[in-house]
């Protein structure tokens, strides 16, 4: 594996692209369609299962790592997030409704590497080798949160701190820490029949959702599980078979993800994706395609002198140069 490993940066950068898509759907069509349906399944769950694949890399769990976790995931939510709130003028969701103004994934994800960060602490300290029992203490967080924040917590409380993201979400990073910690479920991901018959599956799960729900099927979590380990098969078979061009291209919005992400909100804002409503279903999803592309283009055109400065990058993206 690279430095770098490319294919996660592919995996990154399809996955932001289908949160912009999410947004521009969201915004330029009448009501929710299957599109829409269909990638609000998988797409949130499938970047926190990416961010969990990291987590096995992490040896310590010391001061420099909350710091440098608070710097990468707190400051963009504040500062950003407040920022775009004072363009948008809602003041009040961005505290009391657990959206945060849609920066709620920035403080989901840093509570979930600190509840992570904790039980590892804990494993490690009770010198626990059973993969078993390791599994059933990292799941442990998922379980106090959803008891406690549904029981024991008022709703406002679980709005500010958005926990109903934070337990929702926290299984899906367990997953993608046990994939990149364990050789043989990651030779088995990268197995060519195992993709071929992922893709076959996510594609036909695809089509079935146009027909059914695919959220009433089954357990959720198991039909979400499903959809997360079949697209990554199916990214691996795509990313393999795509041009050399693309796919650099792809990996760069991988590497920028965090800038797409936290700037992509105020591009939204300059579009009128209205006009989109005037045209029937088949041009709708190509011009929603194009736009969530052109989106993503505009927002990397309009980041780079952030990306640049190294004080603007650190005030606004939580990045230092190395």
């Amino acid at each position: 594996m690279n430095e770098r490993d490319t294919f996660l940066d592919f995996c990154k950068g399809i996955a932001i692209f289908l949160v912009v898509l999410g947004h521009v759907l969201e915004k330029s069509m009448h009501q929710m369609n299957s599109l829409y349906d269909f990638i609000y399944l998988f797409h949130m769950p499938f970047f926190f299962m990416l961010s969990g694949y990291l987590a096995w890399r992490v040896k310590r769990f010391d001061f420099s790592f909350f710091k440098k976790k608070a710097r990468t995931l707190l400051l963009p939510y504040i500062v950003v997030g407040l920022l775009f709130t004072l363009v948008n003028g809602e003041y009040d969701a961005f505290v009391f409704n657990e959206f945060h103004n849609g920066y709620w994934f920035l403080w989901s994800l840093f509570c979930i590497w600190c509840l992570f960060a904790l039980v590892k602490w804990f494993i490690s300290l009770c010198r626990i080798k059973n993969v078993w029992i390791e599994v059933g203490i990292l799941l442990l967080p998922f379980l106090l949160i959803k008891v406690g924040g549904q029981y024991l917590l008022s709703p406002n409380i679980n709005s500010y701190l958005s926990l109903g993201f934070t337990s929702a979400f926290y299984r899906f990073f367990i997953m993608g820490y046990l994939i990149g910690k364990y050789d043989n479920i990651k030779k088995w991901l990268q197995n060519k029949r195992v993709n071929i018959a992922g893709m076959l599956g996510f594609v036909l799960m695809f089509i079935i959702s146009y027909f059914v729900d695919l959220e009433h099927v089954g357990p959720f979590t198991i039909v979400q599980i499903m959809l997360c380990l079949s697209f990554l098969c199916f990214l691996r078979v795509l990313y393999n078979g795509l041009f050399n061009r693309i796919c650099k291209r792809i990996e760069k919005y991988g590497c920028r993800s965090l800038d797409i992400y936290v700037f992509h909100y105020f591009v939204l804002l300059l579009l009128n994706l209205t006009i989109v409503k005037q045209f029937a279903a088949p041009i709708q999803y190509i011009i929603a395609i194009f736009s969530a592309w052109t989106v993503i283009e505009v927002t990397l055109f309009l980041s780079n002198p952030i990306e640049r400065n190294k004080y603007l990058r650190l005030i606004f993206l939580g990045k230092i140069q190395k």
